[in-house]
């Protein structure tokens, strides 16, 4: 057993991918303190955890109303992934942060890790990965894009909106849940002049029932296909 794992190491090693790609989608940027906050442009508060180990890092997308995933300038991405000295999987905590959107309204479309693109519904993504040799091999990431109605919210220009945590769970899934009270506080207090938006919409079967993820490991993903 110690062997195949020790062999198992070695590969990820080893392997590394054929083409590197930015990510899809735009990053938001980050906002610390209101008087930061550009005109026209509204505050969300968001948190994103796994309760999967991340191979790489974890892109949760969300479009904004009438525009399309192959725009990247419509497509919004939160992510989260390991720290770099983290011995196994450290991204279960909430991690509540503040953006800067423009105004509009946003929907949940996918979710990937390492994703050329952003997952159309129903579909996930790999990454072609080479090793010593000059061989390669495709190696299945956690991905989905999801179709019909998902958790949206709307922001407001000078406004803020707490918008939740998006958790990636065992299934391959992202699930929603409340940020506890005591863990946004301290974000919630540096924007608490600003009006704050209504909390977003989630259909029932987006919600999160247990809120406290596990803690899985590198292995859990050995072998599968997302």
């Amino acid at each position: 057993m110690i062997k195949r794992v020790a062999l198992f190491l070695t590969a990820l090693l080893l392997m590394v991918p054929v083409t590197a790609s930015a990510d899809p989608g735009t990053k938001p940027r980050s906002i610390r303190a209101e008087n930061s906050l550009r005109d026209e442009m509204g505050v969300v508060v968001v948190s994103v955890r796994s309760e999967k180990y991340l191979p790489g890092k974890l892109n949760v997308y969300f479009l904004r109303e009438g525009g399309s995933i192959d725009n990247d300038d419509d497509v919004f991405r939160f992510s989260r992934k390991n720290g770099f000295m983290a011995v196994g999987n450290d991204t279960t905590d909430y991690a509540p942060k503040a953006f800067q959107l423009p105004p509009g309204r946003y929907s949940l479309v996918a979710h990937g890790v390492d994703c050329p693109g952003v997952p159309r519904p129903g579909q996930t993504c790999g990454q072609r990965m080479s090793f010593g040799g000059g061989g390669s091999v495709s190696v299945s990431r956690p991905s989905r894009g999801y179709a019909s109605e998902t958790p949206s919210f709307e922001v407001v220009a000078g406004e803020l909106t707490n918008i939740g945590d998006f958790a990636l769970t065992q299934a391959n899934v992202i699930r929603w849940s409340a940020i506890p009270a005591s863990e946004v506080a301290e974000v919630m207090e540096d924007f608490s002049s600003f009006p704050q938006t209504s909390t977003p919409v989630v259909p029932d079967e987006f919600v999160l029932e247990d809120t406290t993820l596990r803690r899985l490991g590198p292995f859990s993903n050995m072998g599968r296909r997302f």
